[in-house]
């Protein structure tokens, strides 16, 4: 598990999918209950859920 700080650094594709969900439920970050990890992870990351930054 890698741990996660509130500005998302430290997200990366070590992350479960259920810590990367709560880190953006943190944010107040919203996202489709079916939304694929590389989808989570760009969101976490500043990007959107096209992998658009």
């Amino acid at each position: 598990m890698t741990p996660l700080d509130s500005q998302g650094a430290g997200v990366t594709s070590d992350n479960t999918v259920a810590e990367i969900k709560q880190h953006l439920d943190k944010q107040g970050v919203t996202y489709p209950s079916n939304a694929r990890k590389d989808d989570l992870l760009n969101l976490a990351n500043g990007g959107d859920i096209h992998g658009n930054a």
